[in-house]
């Protein structure tokens, strides 16, 4: 299977194997066949209409981190960037639930670096 290096790689990467070909964009009956029937598959969180765009923009952001030897935060000047090319209205409020996602998203990060002992 064309899959099964790429699996053992990720293994290391993520303790949800499953979720993790998910995100690669392994077909299904290839990450069963990998991981087994009774693999940890959770849903997704259901997406208020009003933070999907925020979600989006996030997401996207997220690709423009600088590098180093930790991630660090979207810059503001990204954020910015972004809502003069989407033409966001409220740009304060946009900046405000960017920087919020980001913190929690830094925190997560944070811990699971410190739980691999790094």
């Amino acid at each position: 299977m064309e899959w099964g290096p790429r699996a053992r790689d990720l293994d290391e990467a993520d303790d949800n194997r499953a979720a993790a070909l998910r995100r690669f964009g392994v077909p299904e009956e290839d990450i069963i066949a990998l991981v087994g029937r009774n693999a940890v598959v959770p849903e997704p969180p259901e997406v208020d209409p009003d933070n999907g765009e925020v979600l989006s923009a996030f997401h996207a952001l997220s690709a423009s981190r600088p590098v180093g030897f930790s991630v660090a935060p979207i810059p503001v000047s990204e954020i910015a960037a972004w809502c003069d090319l989407m033409q966001v209205e409220d740009r304060e409020a946009f900046l405000a639930r960017i920087r919020a996602a980001d913190a929690v998203w830094l925190e997560w990060q944070r811990k699971e670096r410190d739980d691999r002992g790094h």
